[in-house]
């Protein structure tokens, strides 16, 4: 069981399960204008095990125009997840939102062309943006030390 909040705490929420995949530090302007930062760390959920406990009625959306759903808390703006048209069996997670360690050790970097010049590199591996992702992950698994590999 993974439990996690919006910045203030006035909206919580559980999965009961795992995340899916690894965790995907995408670069693209749009993550870098939604997490206000260089880039977003996310990882997939299965909708159907994601559970808004407290502050359902805070969560709020907005559609980006390529018609991925954002969801955000109104009290705070934390985003709490997002929800892509052609994946609806999937959430797509930021992993700050997260109140404890998911013990996930794959890491991508992905739509790097579009990394802020002011990041450096973190030695992750990385694919370009528009490049196949899924055939690639399971040789670009990186984890790190002490955890094994699957």
């Amino acid at each position: 069981m993974l439990k996690g909040s919006c910045a203030c705490g006035k909206i919580r929420y559980e999965i009961a399960g795992s995340l899916n995949g690894p965790v995907n530090h995408c670069y693209c302007q749009g993550c870098r204008k939604q997490s206000g930062s260089g880039f977003s760390s996310t990882a997939r959920v299965e909708a159907s095990v994601m559970n808004v406990l407290v502050g359902r009625h805070l969560v709020r959306s907005w559609q980006h125009a390529a018609g991925t759903e954002h969801f955000f808390a109104s009290c705070c703006g934390a985003l709490i997840y997002s929800r892509d048209p052609a994946d609806l069996g999937n959430l797509l997670l930021p992993l700050g939102t997260l109140d404890c360690d998911p013990k996930i050790g794959k890491n991508l970097h992905v739509d790097t062309s579009s990394k802020a010049a002011w990041l450096p590199p973190w030695g992750l591996p990385v694919i370009a943006e528009g490049e196949e992702i899924d055939p690639v992950i399971s040789s670009l698994w990186v984890t790190p030390k002490g955890v094994p590999r699957e």
